[in-house]
């Protein structure tokens, strides 16, 4: 009889090697299935029961490279761990093992490296690691609902009319959305999302939930703040794509009368267009604090009087047919997620669903969104081989710049990509004996096995920034994204790993101080490092440039990633009041250049922050320019006010300094309105 637990599939061809790995390999697993062809297997890999396929390069003709990387993209690939064969040659070996691991690939080898056992071995820590993130998978989505029900069960509780009424919309929301033809995840996120869909009333005060006479016209103001509260608080934690959507926009009406934006037709997302049938449905057919509710065949008139004007006509035809067939079956599938709602309060969940998410990372061989080696297990590895006497190699900290700010702008999606991006660039820099990892949310460790010369160095960080600058220019966010590299070396920096990333680190802050997608490496760092500090920024070009983007109307690109954000709110204020402005730059340079204390710069600047925003008015404005350097715009101000106000600056910072190991100076210019 054929095993029907196919959980390991092989994708092999009948050459002469291969039948005795196939038979083997039967014998030794459990669950082993040989696909007839290489179709058969892709389809198998896609099933809830294979957890494990491997298979050979060039099976069958099928372009199994392509077929990841769309399946790659779409996250279906996440649960799943492939074994690549490569029956050729080595030539070739490490591009194809990057092309394919970065297509999802779990393990890339060739046919005459495998040995038997530890193969079967590793086959059987995948499919125990698959079963692993299976099981944690679950919980963290049972903790996810858990918590979401908390909430709700909060929401409830402050309206003593509406008890149930977010679980209720919930299954009638979701319940359109199958009718509607939406797939199966698509429907419970809808359910999810129609849990939450209320959150917003937590803000709203009590007594207006539950009067029991017509609210005033303040007060149904009040409480369509709802919305917008619901919005904010969902902003932060964006656990089901639309849920924002859903909370923001489920009262707006198909005829552009609704709240809170008056949005008109298709304008209105379609999880909200859904979520208000349900929510009128269920609004309806419940007893109120003003009245009793209302009888079926009156609901069904109103939502067929509400087609076109209230509702979206698809959706209110959708929940007809359900009130026609199977409502009453919907309503005792209620009940049921009633009695899933937890009796108390459980204030442990979100630690619990933290550790849950940890474990789940920690669960993996491999860091879960780059591919890359566990950062424990490359810290692991790289103090091992540098524990041999003649161990060498070249250390670098590769640091992604702004990715914060990348994440809460253009959301944590892009920031992923960005991450992944950045790992394929890596990878292309190393070899078969090298350590890479993703220590941390957005900086790199790479170490190159025996490469030790500043000239190699040299040319390897210049290629990392090369290709990153070729992948990210023209994009929507590559005027905020830099890359910063330290670097040292094993022989000469360090023989452990804790000391070769505190040295990088300091060569990290230098080429963070240089300038953007620059390097530095570990020598001497403070030297020379100050040399150009007061003609690094040319000032008449700063003030060119200012003036250009008044005449435009566009924002002046720099490095200082921070000021750009401020240049349209500068050049529009000038432009609209036709009054010049006037810059200040301030500028550090220390006494004693090999020997700079780096904390008290920055603690001189934080100083020089507070001084500068003591004396200004609220329409000026002031930011950091450089590592080393603070500029402040000054609204309709003249040249001569403008020398006033610097030097009394300057006057109360040398009063509240306590280090002088740095001199100050300032430098001024206008900028002029065309006339």
């Amino acid at each position: 009889m054929r095993n029907l637990n196919r959980q390991i599939v092989l994708a092999l061809s009948d050459r002469e090697e291969n039948k005795k790995f196939k038979s083997d390999l039967k014998r030794n697993l459990d669950g082993v299935y040989c696909a007839v062809s290489a179709k058969e297997a892709a389809y198998l890999l896609m099933t809830d029961s294979c957890k494990l396929l491997v298979f050979e390069l060039d099976f069958d003709g099928f372009d199994f490279l392509s077929f990841f990387k769309s399946k790659s993209d779409t996250g279906a690939l996440l649960s799943k761990k492939i074994i690549a064969i490569d029956y050729c040659s080595k030539e070739g070996y490490f591009e194809n093992q990057i092309k394919y691991i970065d297509a999802g690939v779990s393990y890339y080898i060739t046919f005459n490296m495998i040995d038997f056992d530890v193969f079967v071995h590793y086959c059987n820590y995948l499919i125990s690691v698959v079963n692993e993130h299976e099981r944690l998978i679950k919980r963290y989505d049972e903790l996810i609902l858990e918590s979401m029900q908390a909430i709700v069960r909060t929401i409830d509780a402050k309206d003593i009319y509406t008890k149930g009424h977010s679980i209720r919309v919930g299954n009638y929301a979701s319940a359109i959305a199958k009718e509607l033809g939406l797939d199966e995840d698509k429907v419970e996120d809808i359910y999810m999302i129609g849990l939450l869909h209320d959150v917003g009333k937590i803000g709203v005060p009590d007594y207006i939930l539950n009067k029991p006479d017509k609210l005033s016209s303040v007060e149904f103001d009040i409480i369509k703040q709802h919305t917008v509260i619901g919005k904010n608080i969902l902003s932060e934690m964006p656990i089901v794509e639309g849920i924002v959507d859903g909370a923001f926009h489920h009262h707006e009406r198909y005829d552009g009368k609704g709240y809170p934006e008056s949005l008109k037709g298709e304008e209105i997302p379609y999880i909200a267009r859904i979520l208000a049938v349900a929510d009128a449905y269920d609004a309806m057919n419940s007893d109120r604090v003003y009245r009793r509710r209302l009888s079926p065949e009156i609901i069904r008139a109103e939502i067929v009087k509400g087609r076109s004007t209230q509702f979206d006509p698809d959706v209110a035809d959708a929940m007809l047919r359900i009130i026609d067939t199977e409502i009453k079956d919907i309503n005792d599938k209620f009940s049921g997620h009633n009695s899933r709602l937890i009796s108390d309060e459980n204030t442990a969940l979100i630690n619990k669903i933290y550790n849950l998410g940890m474990q789940l990372e920690a669960s993996q061989s491999i860091d879960a969104i780059t591919g890359l080696m566990h950062s424990d297990k490359f810290i692991e590895s790289l103090d091992y081989y540098l524990s041999s006497k003649d161990a060498s190699g070249t250390f670098m900290l590769v640091d992604i710049g702004s990715l914060k700010k990348i994440n809460y702008g253009f959301g944590h999606i892009t920031g992923d990509k960005i991450i992944k991006s950045m790992s394929r660039i890596v990878l292309q820099t190393v070899k078969e004996n090298d350590f890479c990892t993703r220590l941390s949310g957005d900086v790199f460790a790479v170490f190159y096995s025996g490469k030790d010369s500043e000239e190699f160095a040299h040319r390897v960080a210049q290629r990392i920034i090369r290709l990153f600058k070729k992948r990210f220019e023209k994009t929507e966010y590559d005027e905020f994204i830099h890359l910063d590299i330290g670097i040292c070396f094993a022989k000469r920096d360090g023989k452990t790993f804790a000391e070769l990333s505190e040295n990088s680190r300091n060569a990290l802050y230098y080429a963070k101080v240089n300038g953007s997608n620059s390097y530095h490496i570990f020598i001497n760092s403070c030297q020379n490092f100050y040399q150009n500090s007061s003609t690094a920024i040319d000032m008449k070009e700063l003030k060119n440039n200012i003036e250009k983007a008044i005449i435009s109307g566009g924002a002046y690109s720099v490095e200082a990633h921070d000021f750009k954000m401020i240049y349209n709110y500068i050049s529009r204020y000038i432009s609209r009041n036709g009054n010049n402005a006037q810059i200040i730059l301030y500028t550090f340079t220390p006494r004693d250049e090999k020997n700079v204390d780096m904390s008290m710069l920055e603690e001189n600047l934080i100083l020089l922050r507070k001084c500068i925003v003591r004396s200004l008015r609220k329409v000026d404005v002031t930011t950091r320019y450089s590592s080393s350097q603070q500029i402040v715009i000054l609204m309709d101000t003249d040249a001569e006010n403008c020398e006033i106000i610097a030097k009394r600056v300057m006057t109360n910072f040398y009063k509240s300094c306590k280090y002088d190991g740095f001199d100050m100076h300032f430098d001024i210019q206008t900028i002029e309105v065309s006339k």
